[in-house]
């Protein structure tokens, strides 16, 4: 099961808003901001919902979580890829 760490720390490194995480999760986001702050401890199906939406991602990156504290974020190879003009070429 994931913490609510991992969840700040995914969500964050995707750049999603708790809104963006709400909506592609089905959970409220009053039950999403309240597990990030701690105020909720959510059920189990909530629990897998954000574990679900956050490890599915989108086209930009999705994560995968390590042990019981960490993320491992992945973004498509296309973000990193960037144009050098001919005088950076060596």
């Amino acid at each position: 099961m994931i913490t609510h760490r991992q969840v700040r720390m995914a969500r964050a490194g995707l750049y999603w808003s708790a809104s963006k995480l709400a909506g592609a999760s089905g959970v409220s986001l009053r039950t999403v901001q309240g597990i990030e702050t701690q105020s909720s401890t959510g059920s189990a199906a909530t629990w897998k919902a954000l574990e679900r939406a956050l490890s599915e991602g989108d086209a930009a990156g999705w994560c995968e979580f390590v042990g019981g504290t960490g993320v491992v974020l992945h973004y498509p190879r296309a973000i990193y890829c960037r144009s050098i003009g001919p005088k950076g070429v060596k």
